[in-house]
Order: C-alpha cells, then structure tokens, then sequence
C-alpha cells in the first residue's frame, strides 16, 4: 500500500489550438510510505522531483523524468508487482481503458529501488542499477 503524506505537486500544461493538451511538467515535492501488508514493515521516501508528460492521446501519455516512483500492477509490462523509485532516469507509458490504467516500463537507468523487494527483506534498502530487463 503506498500513502503520499507530502503532495504538493505543481502541473503546467501546454496545448494546442483546439485546447489538447500535448505536453506538460510537473514539479514539486512528493514523499511516499509504502506499507507491506502482510509483515506491516514500511519505508519512507522522498520522491520529489520533475518529470515530463508528453500526451499520446486522450487516453495514453508517458511521464518521464528522475526522482519518481512509479507502481505496476499485474497486468503491467515488463515489470508487474513493483513499486519501483528511480534515482537516474525513467520513462512510463500510461494508458487509460474503460475505467482501468495499464501502465509500461520504456526505460530505466541509473539507481533505481524496488520498494516491494526492499519490503520482503526487512525493509533495508539496496538500490539497483543499469537498464530494466
């Protein structure tokens, strides 16, 4: 379970002549408490940062940037499960269907953690590194 007790985002978006968003960036700071429930063990992060979201569509567009965290659900791809917070540079593509999100890892690369592997084992942390398989 993650809970953001510090949000305090700001978005600024860009549009085109018929009022579409195309891109956007948003900035500011953002901690996140990811709990695993069934050991009750919990990690505190900052999170804070800057991305970019370039606007796919109405319903697609990939958030990118350093200092994020990002959570994939099990119909997610490559990744599924994960809660994933990069420290180098990760990009997302997110895509809305009916209600639901998909999200899916494009890339990742520098120092990255994965917060639900930091969980299952005692809640220390040991960041990983390099490209995401």
């Amino acid at each position: 379970m993650a809970e953001f007790p510090v949000d305090d985002l700001t978005l600024r978006t860009r549009y085109d002549e018929k009022d579409r968003p195309v891109f956007a960036a948003e900035s500011g700071p953002l901690v996140m408490v990811v709990t695993n429930l069934a050991t009750g063990r919990k990690v505190t992060r900052d999170i804070s940062g800057s991305g970019t979201i370039t606007c796919l569509g109405a319903d697609s567009y990939i958030l990118s940037g350093g200092d994020w965290g990002a959570g994939f659900h099990t119909s997610d791809r490559p990744m599924h499960n994960r809660w994933i917070t990069g420290r180098g540079s990760m990009s997302v593509q997110i895509t809305k269907d009916g209600g639901t999100s998909s999200r899916t890892l494009l890339d990742l690369r520098g120092p990255y953690e994965d917060l639900c592997e930091t969980l299952g084992r005692g809640g220390s942390a040991r960041p990983g590194t390099g490209p995401a398989r």
